[in-house]
């Protein structure tokens, strides 16, 4: 599969003057090109449903960020998943992700393995 909708966020991602979130009465208003971007990763298979099980089982020191430069193409799809399904269980997430670069480290780690 191509990925270079996803590969072309990276600017996006790296840009330290970007608000990528609001927060309207205690609840999460994010930016149009970060809710495009959670969107264009459904669009893909980098989604995976034993999201839980690879991650807990492949990251021993629950570091979930620090396995991310190292990890195989299936681990990084489950760190993926992770940051984006979670979203339903934790308001913000997705604006911790992209402000302290998680987003961007993942799409750093994409680019290298597929080579696009």
């Amino acid at each position: 599969m191509n990925y270079k909708k996803q590969i072309d966020y990276i600017p996006y991602f790296a840009n330290d003057k970007t608000e990528f979130c609001k927060w309207i009465s205690g609840y999460p208003n994010y930016d149009d090109r970060l809710g495009d971007f959670i969107n264009s990763i459904y669009e893909t298979d980098l989604l995976k449903k034993d999201y839980l099980d690879d991650i807990n089982g492949k990251i021993t020191d629950k570091d979930i960020i620090k396995a991310i430069p190292t990890s195989n193409f299936e681990l990084l799809k489950s760190i993926l998943t992770y940051y984006v399904r979670q979203e339903r269980f934790c308001d913000g997430i997705w604006a911790m992700a992209a402000k302290e670069k998680v987003f961007l480290k993942i799409l750093y780690r994409l680019r290298e393995i597929v080579g696009q």
